[in-house]
């Protein structure tokens, strides 16, 4: 799916769907990308050319696995493995202001650079994890409380006491911490 390609309008109602009547034109009920992908996976092209309301939108499915179509107040709960790609460096996006941060950290578990120019060999795609023994050493201690914390509530889905039985520290102090974080 080439999202960056997508009008503002158009957007929404495409990726989440729209109830009848929500627009003109919407005579029916609709599936967007994300209900259709349920329970499999999504590839959004060009997610660096998403504009920042819509990034908004794309970051609460990506959290908290919801969404609600157009026109509707009912919410939607899909389980969706997200694959994205761009051609921009998303860092110099999100410093320059375009791109949010938290939504890149939601994308960025597992990062793959290609260059311009490849051959067909495994050192060629630079496989490199965002999240993971070999790259803690990358991570400040803030980065990686936080990738702990998030797989520690990912884990037990959602269930902070759990997460907390788990990470070895009490739910009041969790609660501290996802708070820090943004969690």
């Amino acid at each position: 799916m080439n999202v960056g390609g997508l009008s503002e309008g158009l957007f929404e109602s495409e990726m989440f769907g729209h109830a009848k009547g929500a627009f003109t034109g919407a005579s029916g009920e609709r599936a967007g990308r994300f209900e259709l992908a349920d329970g499999s996976a999504i590839f959004l092209d060009e997610i660096a050319n998403v504009p920042l309301g819509q990034q908004a939108k794309l970051l609460r499915v990506l959290q908290a696995g919801e969404l609600e179509r157009v026109g509707s107040s009912r919410t939607r709960v899909v389980n969706v493995r997200v694959i994205s790609a761009t051609n921009a460096d998303l860092r110099f996006e999100v410093a320059a202001g375009r791109f949010r941060e938290d939504l890149l950290f939601r994308l960025n578990t597992i990062e793959i650079h290609l260059p311009r120019e490849r051959r067909v060999g495994a050192p060629d795609l630079g496989l490199r994890g965002a999240s993971g023994a070999a790259t803690l050493d990358q991570l400040t201690l803030d980065e990686v409380e936080r990738v702990l914390i998030q797989k520690a509530l990912d884990r037990h889905a959602g269930n902070v006491s759990d997460a907390a039985k788990a990470l070895g520290v009490s739910r009041s102090a969790l609660y501290r911490r996802i708070e820090r974080h943004g969690l």
